[in-house]
């Protein structure tokens, strides 16, 4: 079940008709092995990714995993 739904999201991303660089994968914040964070896709100059069972609220509900994402973010690491 989505919390917020991202298709919308999604459809206007392939609407750009970027090149996939890799594909949709699950993500786990500090090498958590046992709970999959969320999924992200990686295209030519944009990474798209969700946040497992979070709505709008990803930094108060899910703020170890938000900090780690922006923590790969500024550091140009992937997930």
């Amino acid at each position: 079940m989505l919390a917020v739904p991202f298709n919308g999201n999604q459809k206007w991303i392939d609407n750009l008709r970027l090149e996939i660089k890799s594909p949709w994968r699950k993500w786990r914040a500090f090498d958590d092995n046992e709970n999959v964070a969320g999924y992200r896709v990686i295209y030519d100059g944009l990474t798209f990714v969700t946040f497992k069972g979070v709505g709008h609220m990803v930094v108060a509900w899910h703020a170890r995993d938000a900090f780690y994402m922006l923590k790969q973010y500024l550091n140009d690491k992937d997930l």
